[in-house]
């Protein structure tokens, strides 16, 4: 019994990560790999002092997350990601965290809200949103 109620909430988050049809996967040159200039969470640096680097890894369906740790390990994760069309600013979803986004050919700043609360409307964070911003800087090849 309890297998099976696991496996039904497997099946739902699943569908709930999975992109609605009005959604578009990717924005043409989004793809590539970056690296973390800057995070903030909540108006404040968000450097942790075990995290020495983030690298970022963007393909058509996902996001691939590096963290180079002091310690000299690594951290890897990945998550499906979302652009949202017609929305201003520009919208997307990395995993079930609603976002912003803005891209030029040199960088990508995301802002978004890991607490699943409210879609940030500002490229920025204040005290007590609980919203994370990140300037990422492409890598060159």
């Amino acid at each position: 019994m309890k297998w099976r109620l696991a496996m039904v909430v497997a099946i739902g988050l699943l569908m709930a990560a999975a992109p609605r049809e009005e959604e578009s996967r990717t924005v043409a040159g989004l793809e590539g790999k970056y690296r973390c200039v800057v995070s903030e969470r909540d108006g404040a640096d968000d450097r942790f002092a075990s995290v020495k680097e983030l690298q970022i890894d963007i393909d058509q369906h996902r996001i691939y997350f590096c963290w180079k740790l002091w310690q000299g390990d690594d951290l890897h994760r990945s998550v499906p990601y979302w652009l949202e069309r017609e929305q201003t600013p520009q919208a997307m979803r990395i995993g079930a965290s609603p976002g912003i986004y803005e891209a030029t050919d040199d960088y990508l700043t995301i802002c978004f809200d890991p607490e699943l609360k409210a879609r940030p409307t500002l490229l920025s964070t204040q005290q007590g949103s609980g919203h994370v911003l990140w300037i990422l800087e492409r890598m060159k090849p």
